[in-house]
């Protein structure tokens, strides 16, 4: 027991280390048991699980592009409109620095093209890495939808046996709650997100 209590600070710093894998694993798991229901439908319309994930991923991932679609249309038009102030502001930097001799043209030309550029290089990076992060827990998940008995199997197997049984309930109980939730933030989303653009549409407030 002493030997425990001290590997727990060792243990709490390798978690600490890893929160960005457990978080994603986490996402991954939530993200398959909340489509489960959905592949086992199809696969009670004798439609093999493989096809069956294909489908339900086409069925998620369609609306998502089309948000993140408009999304980068957003993006790429603000970034336009920026660029073609750009000349403006530039001129408006050149005139406070003839009048104001503690700044010259090309100081204040580096700082907007530095400004700039460091928010450009910032918005691309964290895009990148949500993207990144996106597929790999569609990669997990879809593992985890293919291979969830034999992975459930092999956890049961290094349990004691005689509470097999019981973590095999609890894990099953597990999961139908989490399914529960994952459903119930699904409905809540549709629900706010339908409502939102009925209201913005009533309101004639103009999409991008």
């Amino acid at each position: 027991q002493i030997l425990i209590l001290l590997s727990l600070p060792l243990i709490g710093w390798i978690l600490w280390q890893v929160q960005i894998v457990i978080a994603l694993a986490l996402l991954s798991l939530l993200l398959a048991v909340g489509l489960w229901p959905a592949v086992a439908f199809l696969q009670r319309r004798q439609m093999r699980r493989t096809p069956a994930i294909g489908i339900v991923y086409v069925g998620l991932l369609t609306p998502l592009a089309g948000l993140l679609f408009g999304a980068g249309r957003v993006m790429v038009a603000e970034s336009q409109a920026l660029l073609a102030l750009f000349p403006q502001v530039l001129a408006a930097w050149q005139k406070l620095a003839a009048d104001n001799p503690l700044f010259t043209p090309p100081d204040a030309a580096f700082r907007i093209f530095s400004s700039i550029s460091a928010n450009s290089l910032r918005a691309a990076s964290g895009s990148a890495i949500l993207l990144a992060a996106g597929l790999l827990v569609l990669v997990i998940a879809y593992y985890l939808l293919v291979q969830h008995e034999m992975l459930w199997a092999a956890v049961l197997q290094v349990m004691p046996i005689r509470h097999r049984r019981m973590i095999d309930l609890l894990g099953r109980e597990i999961t139908a709650r989490a399914r529960g939730y994952v459903h119930g933030v699904i409905i809540n989303a549709v629900i706010i997100g339908s409502l939102t653009g009925i209201g913005l549409l009533i309101l004639g407030v103009p999409y991008p």
